[in-house]
């Protein structure tokens, strides 16, 4: 069954490709940054972007900042774990060498984080190696016992045992195209197929006895079988019936265990050994190369593989945790074949080589060979200081020369292809006395020469061999920093100053025609350093600015060139820029204090590059973009290629809640995060609000950004921040939700972001039923006052009624008698003669002043005059007989009709005896023809006048009687006043003024007359 196959360990039918020692940007995770152990055998990607890692103390996962570890504490059946999957509706399951477990990320209070489940009784059984979700949704689980499927039904897992004949230990699983689930024993694959047929497929001899430790059907159908003798693929299947051919895998360099296939979402297929990372070589079929460019002391020995949400590379291994980002960049340094790290210039020959030079102690030139750096030192050169400089300092000219700077001068060596060709030949002396700073060759084939200790601008002409010092005609002496190629053949040379001066003495200096032109700051130039000009494929010219970032020039030709910065304000990570380069794609890049970034003219973003991307630490000072297209960074700390690629669409970021307090008392959360947490209604003492997060998918080094918004208060989103915490405090009662967000490099948010919704309940004396409530309490009780009020009001009437009534008809009844009485009495002694002032005569008018007196207080204490208008007619009564029985012309003035205006008891009583008081007076005393009576309402006052126009008196001598004091007491009494004006020969003006209830109502006249 077996056929002759594809050898697997070397690149079939092309020689082995050299080992490079290139290095990729990894980062390594131990039990030091909370890895439960640095023994690692599986990795596991799930739907929500965490990885998981199953090693021999615990299971581990990785949230994009850091790890977090489960072991038997948390409810694991045992500590050492094996494998972990997901099922459809989401749940995660975890296989140990104790019992299959399913994780409870947010389980009941107390209850654990594992629920067991357990598929038999024996340990063999339950010693779980592999697990495997296939496409209609069943969970495989392999074991020292068997195999075993579960399914859900009924809202629970039931699993039943799955017959694969002798040789009970499953140790691998996988799904095909056909739906038939492949295992893998000791000496041999087994498929079972849909039906529930059993097929085996025994391994040669080679394999014979080794325990088959993966498995993978990869996109094109090959079956992929790992042993700890290496790796066998089969023949896609034709069909269902059809079996697999297995290729035996031969190489001159063992691969060792095939401990792991993985395929990723870009179609190559990756293998764990313990010969370390393999994957297919592209452009062949089966045949697969080592990927040798993770230097890392355990990464010979990896166990598995898998992907992240962006593409990330993750490696179990013995001693820990890999992960390598596939898009970043691969570093050299000195185990690279570099002599000296301290990179000045990169170039590319006229051969095509990659040449990087150094000159820390001595002028080095290191050619790249695709793998390594092959180091060269020019000979015949003067002794002593090499000189310094970066960017432009060794080049090799259009007729192939190359052409050396040093501390004396510069030197050109014969036109050769290679470096260790001309290197070693007769140097000759170009320029010497001084340092030369920069080499540059211009379109016309003429080269500038920059030097320091004195700072001189030279050119060398090709067509005379001479050099020409134009120093005095650049009009500048500064450093003269950088030179490019303008696009229509002129030369632009950036100068560079100490302490800000570029305004005097350097700036940008354009030569055309045999002259130069100078711009500076006053046209837009930035300060400081031009370290770096370089013109784009759409001819525009770029600065390398120390001072002022990034600038552009989109019409170098113009006379009076517009200048366009790019600086911190615009994303820059650092507007100390020493180097730019652009890709195949018009993207700029800037080497800055701070890393590199890449700036995207369409959109505008930037995106940051630092050392956690592969980039040597310490500024890059140079960039070179090399034939294919790959752009080269050097630092001096070493150098790093970069292969850019069109921009791939990537997922964005998702954010998922992590934590939750409420005034300082956490809430429970799921431990794998939730987009939504369920809506709450927090209590009047608990409006602060903490909130913990995190985004996932991020290339290795990059950091995202976190913006919230709370829907309440709000409907602005906050500046983006790295911190991944918000918290509210002293929320005022109202219902908010609160938003989060993740933001990457690239500024693409999350679509869906994170949502907490709750309403802060107000104290209950603010709710609104506790308003109603108090509001009909009040009203009830306000009620409830009034009836009361209003009974003992009535109560109070009819007790005065009954007075009114008793007096009137029994004590009233009885004075009339006596009265009466008296009369007939006196009438029957008509004879007999008496005096005015009699007993019958005094009995008689006592009892009918009696009666008078009775009458007022009948009239008083009645609740029926009550109203203004009925002490205005008991006025206008009494007034009128009383002036009418002297003759007095009286004009009574009353207030308008009203029965609403009242008047208390005691208010009615005192005014009327008052008033009785002053018309008696004004009858027995004035001797006057005409009086008037005003009684008014002003605002809340009740004001009586009762004037005449007798003879008058002094007020100023007091009287005998006690009249005028007792209207003062009794106007005193109701809280009002009494005044009287009165002057011998101009009558008498008495006026009470009393505080009463009712509006004012317009006045009446009513005159009288007798």
């Amino acid at each position: 069954m077996l056929a002759s196959g594809v050898l697997l360990m070397c690149l079939f039918g092309a020689p082995q490709t050299a080992v490079r020692a290139e290095q990729l940007p990894v980062r390594t995770y131990t039990t030091a940054d909370g890895l439960a152990s640095d023994t690692v055998f599986r990795v596991f990607a799930d739907s929500r972007g965490f990885p998981w890692f199953s090693t021999n103390d615990g299971l581990s996962r990785f949230d994009g900042y850091g790890l977090s570890s489960y072991t038997v504490r948390e409810g694991l059946p045992d500590r050492r774990i094996s494998d972990v999957c997901e099922t459809g509706d989401g749940s995660l399951w975890v296989g140990t060498a104790g019992a299959l477990c399913r994780f409870v990320p947010r389980p009941t209070a107390g209850g654990p984080l594992f629920v067991v489940e357990r598929l038999a009784d024996d340990p063999e059984t339950n010693d779980v190696v592999c697990l495997l979700v296939t496409r209609d949704g069943a969970l495989w689980c392999g074991t020292e016992g068997g195999l075993f499927r579960l399914e859900l039904r009924d809202g629970g897992w039931t699993a039943s045992l799955v017959p694969i004949g002798t040789g009970g230990a499953v140790n691998s699983l996988a799904e095909d195209a056909w739906g038939g689930v492949w295992l893998g024993t000791t000496g041999e694959v087994r498929l079972v197929h849909t039906d529930g047929r059993l097929e085996a497929f025994p391994l040669s001899a080679i394999h014979s006895g080794s325990r088959v430790r993966s498995l993978l059907v990869d996109r094109t159908g090959r079956l992929w079988v790992g042993t700890p003798r290496g790796v066998v693929y089969s023949d896609p299947r034709a069909s269902a019936d059809t079996p697999p051919r297995l290729a035996e895998a031969r190489s001159d360099t063992p691969v060792g265990w095939g401990n792991g296939f993985f395929e990723s979402r870009d179609g190559t297929l990756w293998i764990a050994t313990t010969s370390g990372l393999w994957h297919e070589a592209r452009g062949t079929t089966a045949s697969i190369e080592r990927q040798n460019a993770l230097r890392r002391a355990c990464d010979r020995d990896v166990w598995d593989v898998a992907e992240d949400r962006d593409g990330n590379l993750w490696l179990a291994t013995s001693c820990g945790i890999l992960r390598v980002d596939r898009y970043g960049f691969t570093g050299y340094t000195g185990n690279d074949g570099l002599t000296s790290t301290f990179i000045n210039s990169i170039f590319e020959s006229r051969a095509g080589d990659l040449i990087v030079t150094t000159d820390q102690a001595e002028r080095l030139v290191h050619r790249f060979d695709g793998a390594m750096f092959a180091t060269v030192a020019p000979k015949n050169l003067p002794e002593g200081y090499p000189g310094w400089g970066w960017g432009q300092t060794v080049m090799q000219d259009s007729e192939g020369a190359w052409w050396v700077p040093t501390g004396h001068g510069v030197y050109r060596y014969p036109p050769a292809e290679r470096p260790e060709q001309a290197l070693g030949a007769r140097a000759e002396p170009i320029y010497t006395g001084h340092e030369v700073f920069r080499v540059f060759e211009d379109v016309r084939g003429d080269v500038w020469l920059a030097t320091v200790s004195p700072m001189k601008l030279l050119r060398w002409d090709r067509a005379t061999k001479r050099i020409l010092d134009l120093t005095a005609d650049s009009g500048v002496v500064a450093e003269y920093a950088s030179f490019c190629d303008g696009p229509d053949g002129s030369v632009w040379i950036g100068t560079g100053n100490y302490g800000g001066q570029l305004a005097t003495n350097g700036g940008l200096l354009r030569y055309a025609n045999g002259r130069f032109d100078r711009l500076t700051v006053a046209d837009g130039v930035p300060d400081g350093w031009l370290r770096a000009l370089y013109v784009d494929r759409a001819g525009r010219l770029w600065i390398a600015s120390s001072l002022g970032g990034l600038v552009r020039v989109d019409d170098p030709t113009a006379e009076r060139p517009q200048f366009i910065a790019y600086t911190t304000a615009e994303g820059l990570s650092s507007d100390s820029v020493w180097c730019v380069v652009e890709d195949l794609w018009g993207r700029m890049y800037a080497g800055t204090t701070r890393g590199v970034d890449r700036l995207d003219l369409k959109t505008g973003a930037v995106r940051h590059y630092t050392s956690a991307d592969g980039l040597p630490k310490s500024q890059p000072q140079c960039a070179f973009r090399d034939k294919n297209g790959s752009l080269w960074f050097g630092s001096p700390f070493g150098v790093a290629r970069f292969d850019p690629e069109p921009d791939r669409e990537r997922e964005p970021p998702r954010t998922l809640l992590t934590g939750l307090r409420v005034a300082g008392v956490a809430r429970p959360v799921s431990a794998l995060g939730e987009a939504t947490l369920l809506e709450m209604e927090l209590g009047p003492d608990e409006n602060s609000v903490s909130l913990d997060y995190l985004g996932l998918g991020t290339s290795l080094g990059e950091a995202l950004r976190y913006q919230y918004q709370l829907e309440g208060t709000s409907s602005e989103w906050s500046a983006p921040g790295v911190e991944r915490t918000v918290t509210f405090a002293n929320l005022a009662p109202g219902s908010y939700r609160l938003l989060v967000r993740a933001v990457d490099a690239y500024g693409s948010a999350s679509p869906q972001p994170a949502e907490f919704a709750f309403t802060v309940l107000a104290p209950v004396w603010r709710r609104g039923w506790f308003l109603v409530l108090a509001g009909i309490l009040v009203f009830a009780s306000g009620y409830a006052i009034f009836r009361y009020r209003l009974a003992r009001v009535l109560e109070i009437e009819r007790v005065r009624m009954h007075i009114a009534t008793d007096l009137h008809d029994d004590i009233g009844t009885n004075l009339t008698r006596i009265a009466i009485l008296s009369e007939v009495a006196q009438h029957s002694r008509a004879g007999q003669a008496e005096g005015p002032g009699g007993p019958l005569a005094s009995i008689a008018g006592i009892a009918r002043e009696s009666v008078a007196s009775m009458s007022d207080i009948v009239w008083a204490i009645n609740p029926g005059k009550d109203s203004v208008d009925d002490l205005v007619r008991r006025m206008r009564r009494f007034a009128g007989e009383a002036f009418a029985s002297r003759g007095i012309e009286l004009e009574f003035r009353g207030p308008e009709h009203d029965g609403s205006m009242k008047l208390g008891l005691e208010t009615r009583r005192h005014l009327f005896l008052a008033f009785k008081e002053c018309v008696m007076n004004a009858v027995k005393h004035s001797g006057g023809r005409r009086a008037e009576v005003d009684l008014r309402v002003e605002g809340k006052r009740l004001i009586l006048t009762v004037s005449d126009d007798g003879h008058g008196f002094d007020t100023s001598i007091p009287g005998e009687g006690n009249g005028l004091e007792s209207l003062r007491r009794r106007a005193k009494s109701l809280g009002g006043t009494f005044e009287v004006d009165s002057a011998p020969g101009r009558g008498t003006r008495a006026t009470v003024s009393v505080p009463m209830d009712g509006a004012h109502r317009l006045r009446r006249t009513v005159r009288m007359e007798r």
